[in-house]
């Protein structure tokens, strides 16, 4: 009795029409995808009330968006943040992120009363959780829990801000994201030029590695912070 390892079976393949068309699905699919990724990436879903947090480092859309949210009396006070800004930096003035945005929201009309910059410490890594920390214990520090806040950010940031400080705030603060559009490059149409491009599938990448490997530690320590003073014996 002889064994068979092997056997002849017949594979069918497309033919050249066949492959155009899966070709044809494939760009369909794809363009789809690419149309719903932005939208995706950057929803806008404020709370509509209670602080207006602007992330600092966004630059002027951000700033611009947030000095006109905040004329229409809907928030109590605002709060920037940001780490410390580079000694290769054009900006003059401001030691932080924070500070920087808040000069810029003082020059577009909102009270210095009503603005407070909550700078963050220098981070390689999850700058923006670190920023949320670190308002987390400011307001900690004062007793304060404020029952919502809106974090006006930059296009497909957006997202991953918000679950950021969602993770960082828990359930006793509502979180909603106010997401800027930028003007470097078409939103309807990120993928034609080289920043959209740069710009969205970097935020995919970031969002999908939260979701699946980001471990914030334990509330107070020091590797939720990941950038205070140095672990002992370091």
């Amino acid at each position: 009795m002889r064994i068979r390892l092997v056997r002849r079976r017949e594979l069918p393949v497309p033919t050249l029409a066949g492959w155009l068309v899966v070709a044809a699905l494939a760009l369909t699919a794809g363009f789809g995808v690419a149309r719903a990724l932005y939208p995706f990436l950057a929803p806008t879903d404020p709370v509509g009330g209670g602080l207006l947090v602007v992330e600092g480092w966004a630059g002027t859309p951000v700033f611009d968006e947030a000095a006109a949210r905040y004329a229409t009396g809907a928030y109590e006070r605002v709060v920037t943040t940001g780490g410390a800004i580079g000694p290769d930096s054009l900006i003059t003035g401001a030691q932080s992120w924070a500070d920087a945005a808040r000069l810029a929201l003082e020059k577009r009309g909102i009270d210095a009363g009503v603005i407070e910059a909550v700078p963050s410490p220098p981070s390689a890594q999850n700058r923006t959780f670190l920023s949320a920390v670190m308002l987390r214990d400011q307001l900690a520090a004062r007793r304060e829990t404020p029952p919502r806040m809106d974090v006006v950010t930059l296009g497909p940031h957006a997202r991953r801000t918000r679950r950021l400080y969602r993770i960082a705030f828990g359930d006793a603060t509502e979180i909603g994201v106010i997401s800027a559009p930028s003007r470097q490059y078409n939103a309807d149409h990120w993928w034609r030029t080289s920043e959209g491009t740069r710009t969205v599938i970097i935020e995919a990448i970031g969002l999908a590695w939260n979701y699946c490997c980001f471990d914030p530690g334990e509330p107070g320590s020091q590797f939720e912070k990941w950038a205070g003073p140095p672990w002992p014996g370091d």
